[in-house]
This record gives C-alpha cells, structure tokens and sequence, in this order.
C-alpha cells in the first residue's frame, strides 16, 4: 500500500485508471464464475449493493423498459445501511426507523429449511419458496421488476444457507420474466464456503456480484461489483449513456 501510494494516492474511476486497479480486476475475473468478465470497485459492501441495483436500472433502459425498477429481496436478508440497499434488505427491525425513507421494494420469504416459514418440508416441498419469487412478479407486475437480490447464505439474518436446486429454479424465473439476478457475495465471497463464490456451488451463474469484506481481509475499505459480459454487452451496444457511479 505504500509502494502504490508514492505512485498515486486515487484515480476517479470515470477519467482515469491505475495498474493496481486493472491488475486487481483481472484477478478477480479469474475467480469469478465463467461469463463475468468486468468489475467495477466500489468503497465497501453497500455502495456495491447501490451499484448493483444501478446497473440492473441501466440494463433495462438500454434495452427500453423505463418502466422497470424495482427489486424483489429476502426477509431477513441485509444487503448494506444506505436507503437504497435498506430498502431491499428484509431485517425488519433495522428497517423500523427508516420505513418513511425507504423504497417500497418487494420481499419473499428466504429458503429457510430448518423452520419453513411456509410451512413445508424439504425435499418433498419441491423447493414451493423459490416458486414464491415468480409468484411476487406476477402480482406486482413484470413490467416493474429489474431484478432479484440476494444472499446465498444469509448472514445477518441467521445463517440461512439455500437447499440444492434452488438457485437453479431461481435463474430460470429470472430468464423467464427478464430479470437480473443479482448475488450478493459480500460474506460469502472469497473462499469462505469453500469456492471461489458461493454461487459455485450450485453450477449457476448470476448476472451480477456484489462483492466487499473478504477481497481485502478488511486491510482497506473495498467492494465492487463483477459483471456478466451480456450485461456490459447491452450497456455497450446501446443508443443511450447513463452514469452508473461518481464515487470521490
């Protein structure tokens, strides 16, 4: 860190880029799952999670639908202290205080097999809680939902870890209805359940991570978001320009 900082202290990312920057990317992008090839840095966890919505919001307009916005969470998940990524966390008794500020974003219930809020069981439930995510887009309307956020393993909301086959339904409704589906690996990431992403582990790909705590051991405030490449392909391809960050 000292070495870097008699060579440049910070560079904003929208002019200008640093070595230790693009090294770092592609180091990441070699962990990342296959198909995510550009990352963005970002200065911790929920500026990345802010990132992440702003990204799907751009997706959309590039490609005409003004119309979708919003973004379908957990109960009980926590994607960061900022309004927006309060507004799709589901921790109901950090979001009390802030309720006149926040975004009326839509939640479901989270994959909790140890006591089902749903009262099912596993296996012979047919994973009925991922179903619920395409339920809630069609009574909210496709029309306005950007894409679905969540935790892998919950952390905050109890360690909440998803059954096998989940994230697999939960991609295909997100093919199905034009959704991004974002993965937020803040936790997770790194290594701390054994791959690369937690994502790994189900033979799935999201559209977006949204990554912080583990890139950096917490040495120095860091997060960031990686990129599938038919995302940036979009944001590339279209008429339109639309500022995704200015982070100072």
């Amino acid at each position: 860190m000292m070495e870097q900082a008699k060579k440049v202290c910070f560079a904003h990312i929208p002019h200008f880029n640093s070595k230790a920057q693009v090294d770092l990317a592609r180091r990441v992008i070699e962990l990342a799952p296959k198909g995510m090839t550009k990352v963005y840095f970002v200065s911790g966890g929920s500026v990345a999670t802010e990132m992440a919505i702003k990204m799907a919001r751009q997706y959309h307009l590039c490609k005409g639908y003004d119309t979708k916005y919003r973004v379908i969470s957990f109960w009980r998940g926590y994607s960061g202290s900022t309004i927006r990524s309060m507004s799709i966390s589901g921790v109901t008794h950090r979001r009390e205080d802030h309720l006149p500020y926040l975004l009326d974003f839509p939640h479901i219930e989270p994959p909790y097999c140890y006591r089902c809020p749903l009262h099912r069981e596993y296996p012979d439930c047919d994973l009925y809680c991922a179903y619920q995510l395409e339920t809630v887009i069609k009574q909210e309307g496709k029309g306005s939902i950007a894409a679905f956020i969540a935790e892998p393993i919950l952390g905050v909301g109890g360690v909440i870890a998803s059954p096998n086959g989940y994230y697999k339904i939960i991609r295909e409704i997100c093919d199905r209805y034009d959704i991004l589906w974002i993965a937020d690996e803040e936790i997770t990431g790194f290594g701390r359940t054994g791959k690369n992403f937690d994502v790994d582990h189900w033979n799935v790909c999201p559209d977006i991570i949204a990554m912080g705590k583990g890139i950096s051991g917490g040495d120095t405030p860091l997060g960031g978001t990686i990129i599938h490449e038919r995302i940036f392909d979009t944001f590339r391809e279209a008429d339109r320009t639309g500022d995704f960050m200015g982070q100072t």
